[in-house]
């Protein structure tokens, strides 16, 4: 009896052993599987990187464009990366992290750059005219001397970043976060700053011709030796009372000391200008 009991048992322990094998099997497979292909994109991606790499170093990217936006779409991070002197004209570098990249002499007109990651990249003499740099973080980034008309950089963060004599006739900053950035004789002209951050922005003798100053916040701006900035362009402003326009320049700290009392006097002339009164109150309950 003993023995027909284990004859009729040995069947389901041998289906139960399958069952276990197969458990076991499958999902080594699947790991397997997903290891290789991760390695197999990898290796992919890092062809493509160096692809695009020496493209750019024999300054024929034309045809690697779109392997480079293929790169952003896979997140690949091309912080560090050189793309000194690229054509890259209206490439699709969305939410790319190119932070620490080196941009000097790119060309990167109408190209798009939304939610692109700039931190720390040097983009100085950059060609970026009509590019879409909406919600750009730019923190410290060297945009000397680069070309930004008619860019879009709204909601853009360029906080502590260095600008030097720039060409930003016609950029849109509306609602741009310039807190802290240091502008150097750039020219503003025809430039829109509707509801941009300004504050203890460095603006050294710049050239404000016909810019759109309507609801910028201008709480501790430097506006020292301003050009072309007009009592009715200031009013225009939030928080214009709280500004600096008066200074003289240090060339033993290499910067300008605020004179305080001529900064007040310019200031109390402002207010008992009535002509340049906004014909509309001005609505600053963003910067309370």
């Amino acid at each position: 009896m003993q023995s027909k009991s284990a004859h009729n048992l040995s069947p389901r322990s041998s289906k139960q052993t399958r069952s276990n094998f197969l458990t076991l099997l499958i999902p080594s497979l699947l790991v397997t599987f997903l290891a290789g292909y991760w390695l197999w994109r990898e290796t992919q991606l890092n062809a493509a990187q160096k692809s695009v790499q020496d493209c750019i170093e024999h300054q024929n990217c034309t045809d690697n464009i779109s392997t480079l936006e293929k790169l952003v779409k896979a997140k690949k991070s091309l912080k560090l990366f050189n793309f000194e002197s690229a054509h890259l004209e209206n490439a699709h570098l969305e939410n790319a992290n190119l932070k620490s990249a080196n941009f000097e002499s790119t060309h990167l007109e109408n190209a798009h750059l939304e939610n692109v990651h700039l931190e720390n990249a040097n983009l100085s003499t950059a060609q970026m005219s009509g590019a879409h740099l909406e919600n750009a973080h730019l923190e410290n980034a060297n945009l000397s001397n680069a070309h930004l008309e008619n860019a879009n950089l709204y909601r853009a963060n360029l906080e502590g970043a260095y600008i030097s004599h720039d060409h930003l006739q016609g950029a849109h900053l509306n609602r741009a976060n310039l807190e802290g950035t240091h502008f150097y004789q750039a020219d503003f002209e025809h430039t829109y700053f509707h509801g941009a951050n300004l504050s203890h922005t460095y603006f050294y003798r710049p050239n404000f011709d016909r810019a759109n100053l309507y609801r910028a916040n201008l709480d501790g701006a430097h506006l020292i030796e301003a050009q072309n900035l007009t009592f009715a362009q200031i009013k225009s402003a939030c928080n214009w009372e709280t500004a600096i326009y008066k200074g003289v320049w240090s060339s033993a700290r290499s910067r300008w000391i605020v004179d305080e009392k001529a900064n007040r006097q310019f200031i109390e002339q402002l207010k008992q200008d009535k002509d340049s009164e906004p014909k509309k109150l001005v609505d600053c309950s963003l910067w309370e």
